[in-house]
């Protein structure tokens, strides 16, 4: 931090009282660390949205990457273009098949953290 700042930091904590300043220092010891708040289970739900918009990518990926794979092999007779048009068609193939893995590890991992967070408001 610079000199400024940290003038501006050590006023601002003279002028604080007690609790105040305690929050100041760590202002999440007021949350419990089992319970969730609505910003959490927001943050949550965009994850989810992230996780869908990541997954429809990789599916866009790697359909293009198949298109391009298979266009190569279709209108190409040199024998290293449909070569390199069938690899292509494999890696699009490939990339959907990863995108679609991991899609499927983020959303077991978020499920898990939303019913430990239903376990946590039920008791």
């Amino acid at each position: 931090m610079t000199n400024k700042t940290e003038s501006r930091l050590n006023l601002l904590k003279k002028l604080l009282n007690k609790s105040q300043k305690e929050q100041l220092q760590e202002p999440y010891t007021q949350f419990l660390t089992e319970q969730l708040i609505l910003r959490d289970l927001l943050a949550i739900d965009r994850t989810i949205l992230t996780n869908e918009s990541t997954y429809l990518a990789y599916i866009r990926t790697g359909l293009t990457v198949a298109a391009a794979g298979a266009s190569l092999f279709k209108f190409f007779d040199q024998e290293a273009i449909q070569i390199l048009g069938v690899a292509l068609t494999f890696t699009g193939i490939g990339v959907m098949v990863i995108g679609y893995t991991r899609f499927k590890k983020m959303a077991k991992r978020i499920s898990r953290i939303k019913q430990r967070e239903k376990k946590v408001t039920q008791e």
